[in-house]
């Protein structure tokens, strides 16, 4: 009787990494990053490089194992150069990740391109503000780690919005954690 137990016991204990990686590929995923917001041409002539937070959800359809979507919100927030005022970003996104197939299970490199809705605002210490809203579109990679139950990631981007007659870029380069 013992021995059953004893043999049942370790036949679980030698399941339990199969029933644990079966539960972690959920198909919808949350997530939140953070870092640096590296502003370019004309936007970099009059802003300092800033910071960037982005609160995401991934989804992962059952049928293609090579492609996810996932959504963004994010905020990116500049100082000003020159002056007293700073700006900031309200981004809200769709994009499309792709990843090798024949990736290893821990280390996992992918592809990011996507597009949105960007709400710029100026503004300074007093009430005076300007605020625009146009499209974007963004692109870049990123490598995911997957540790037991969550993933870490770090990506950087490049992101367009269309301001105008010309084009508003920046560089986001972030952190995060995918749980």
């Amino acid at each position: 009787m013992k021995q059953s137990i004893r043999l049942i016991g370790l036949a679980a204990l030698l399941a339990l990494p199969a029933v644990v990686s079966a539960q972690t590929t959920r198909p919808v995923t949350l997530g939140v990053s953070g870092g640096l917001s590296a502003p370019m041409g004309n936007l970099g002539d009059g802003v300092d490089a800033g910071y960037v937070v982005a609160g995401h959800v991934w989804f992962q359809p059952a049928s293609m194992p090579s492609i996810m979507f996932r959504g963004d919100v994010s905020y990116d927030n500049w100082k000003s150069k020159i002056g007293n005022f700073n700006l900031r970003s309200l981004g809200a996104t769709a994009n499309a990740i792709i990843h090798p197939s024949n990736h290893s299970n821990s280390v996992i490199p992918y592809l990011i391109a996507g597009g949105g809705i960007y709400n710029t605002k100026s503004y300074t210490t007093s009430t005076n503000s300007s605020t625009n809203s146009d499209l974007g579109i963004q692109g870049g990679a990123g490598i995911e780690f997957k540790l037991a139950g969550f993933s870490t990631f770090g990506e950087a981007k490049f992101v367009n919005v269309f301001t105008g007659d010309n084009s508003t870029n920046w560089i986001p380069v972030t952190f995060g954690i995918r749980f």
